[in-house]
């Protein structure tokens, strides 16, 4: 493609982007760093435009009466015809019809995906980084989406569950930040700097992991787990899992050097804790929302994070699994101030957390004042004394 070619391109591109836009398309020309060869096919492309009537020269006067000073789109359709291109939106909706057709009747969600994706192709954007001329990445990126949205992966290490969705085992690692962003946008799930960390919101890990825990269970065939100071439950076992007595509370840890200490120094009687292991796995949260149905409403439930965007964001998504209250424990504006560390990013970090939450007071004070703390700086102590 020439240089003349690539301007005329550019004039459609801009039609493209504002396609409503009522003032014509010009295009100043400067004629300087032409050699006479390329002056003399830069000028023979235009010309050649000029006589099919998609655009309109404007010659300079007196000594520069031999030069082009400006280019003015008389005709888009013609211009179109001229360069052999095909319209955006026709470009667009063809390259979607496909989408469509190859990816077979999507969920709802998917379905207003791939109009966006349309929507946006329309008006020469890329929507999720991806273009028309991109959509074998496209098709990759809303099969995973479907695989997903199907749910068939909680038993499943990421790889293996990429591999059987798309036959590629780190495809969804290569897509992990549009994933994310539409996951983000089409469900309920939290901001985060890191995309896998929102994978991670919605139970999709690297590796399965054995969910921590201290207290007192029976399994359905009555075998009873004592778990002094804790034990690895396989996500296999969560739905045949009974609480065993009726414990006081039930405590979620997010880091793995608290949960340890928390267990063995200060967990009392029959008290549940459990390790979140950061954002929880689909078993963890499976296990909660059990235990939440199991206990008497009367039992508290409380969850132990970091005082930091991604604590917060952690505890909301575990509070929006369960029915009753979730509490924080240690995690308040005084022990912030009292034992965290300001940091520079004070009233930059994005913290959306919802106002009937009960740590969204403490979001508002992490945001604008900027004190964070790792919980691994605290001593344990139990939620009920």
């Amino acid at each position: 493609m020439n240089k003349a070619e690539k301007m005329l391109h550019g004039l459609l591109d801009r039609h493209e982007k504002t396609p409503e836009r009522k003032r014509g398309i010009t295009q100043k020309i400067v004629n300087d760093g032409l050699t006479a060869d390329q002056r003399e096919i830069f000028y023979s492309v235009l010309q050649n435009a000029a006589k099919r009537g998609a655009i309109k020269l404007e010659w300079g006067k007196y000594e520069l009466a031999h030069t082009i000073q400006r280019v003015r789109v008389t005709d888009i359709s013609k211009l179109y015809s001229f360069l052999k291109r095909r319209a955006a939106p026709d470009a667009s909706y063809s390259a979607a019809q496909k989408l469509r057709e190859e990816i077979g009747p999507p969920p709802a969600w998917i379905k207003n995906l791939i109009d966006d994706l349309e929507q946006g192709w329309r008006v020469q954007k890329a929507p999720y980084r991806l273009s028309p001329d991109r959509r074998d990445q496209a098709l990759v990126f809303l099969k995973l989406l479907q695989a997903i949205d199907q749910g068939n992966f909680e038993q499943l290490d990421l790889r293996t569950f990429s591999r059987r969705a798309v036959g590629d085992s780190k495809a969804i690692e290569t897509h992990a930040s549009r994933l994310a962003e539409a996951l983000r946008k089409y469900h309920d799930l939290p901001y985060t700097r890191d995309p896998m960390d929102t994978l991670a919101a919605l139970g999709l890990q690297k590796f399965p992991q054995a969910i921590l825990f201290a207290g007192k269970l029976r399994l359905e065939d009555e075998a009873t787990l004592s778990a002094v100071p804790y034990i690895g439950l396989p996500a296999d076992w969560v739905d045949q899992l009974y609480v065993e007595g009726q414990p006081r509370s039930v405590l979620t840890v997010e880091n793995l050097a608290s949960f340890n200490r928390h267990v063995r120094e200060v967990r009392q009687g029959d008290d549940i804790v459990l390790f979140s292991s950061g954002y929880s796995s689909k078993a963890f949260q499976r296990l909660l929302k059990r235990l939440d149905r199991q206990l008497p409403a009367g039992v508290p439930f409380y969850h132990w994070g970091d005082i930091d965007p991604h604590g917060l964001r952690i505890f909301a998504v575990l509070e929006r699994l369960i029915q009753r209250p979730l509490r924080p424990h240690l995690m308040n504006h005084d022990i912030a101030m009292k034992h965290g560390k300001k940091k520079n990013k004070a009233g930059k970090e994005r913290i959306i957390i919802n106002s009937d939450s009960a740590i969204h007071d403490l979001a508002l004070f992490l945001a604008k004042e900027g004190y964070c703390l790792e919980q691994e700086e605290l001593d344990p102590q139990p939620p009920l004394e």
